[in-house]
C-alpha cells in the first residue's frame, strides 16, 4: 500500500494493528510538508507538573491527540515556498522521478 503526503492515520491502538495487518505499507513524505505532521499530538506531562499553568489548563482541555503514523517512510525534502506548494502532490511526483535518474540516493533532493 502506498500513501502519499497524508496526515497521521490513527492512535496507538489503530497503528499498531494496521502495521501487524498490512504487510507492506510505503508512506510516502516530503520533509518540507506541514500536512504529514498533523495532528499534533498532545504531549504526555509527568504527574502534576504544569497542572496549574495555563500551558496545563490548555492540555485539559484539548481531546487527547495520540495520533501515529503507519507504514515506513520514504522522505525526500523539497522546499517550494508555500504550505500548499509543499503538499501538492505534483511536488511529490516530481522528486520520485528525480530520484529514479539517481539510482544511488535513497531520498530524493530536488
Amino acid at each position: 500500500m502506498y500513501s502519499f503526503a497524508g496526515p497521521r492515520a490513527g492512535n496507538v491502538a489503530f497503528s499498531g494493528n494496521f502495521n501487524q495487518n498490512v504487510a507492506v505499507a510505503w508512506r510516502i513524505v516530503n520533509t518540507e510538508d506541514i500536512v504529514t505532521t498533523l495532528p499534533i499530538p498532545t504531549p504526555v506531562l509527568a504527574k502534576g507538573s504544569h497542572a496549574l499553568t495555563p500551558f496545563g489548563t490548555v492540555l485539559k482541555l484539548l481531546p487527547s491527540l495520540d495520533y501515529e503514523r503507519v507504514g515506513s517512510a520514504v522522505s525526500f525534502t523539497t522546499h517550494k515556498g508555500t504550505i500548499e506548494g509543499n503538499h501538492m502532490m505534483d511536488t511529490t511526483i516530481a522528486a520520485l522521478n528525480a530520484s529514479q535518474d539517481a539510482p544511488s540516493r535513497t531520498a530524493a533532493s530536488v
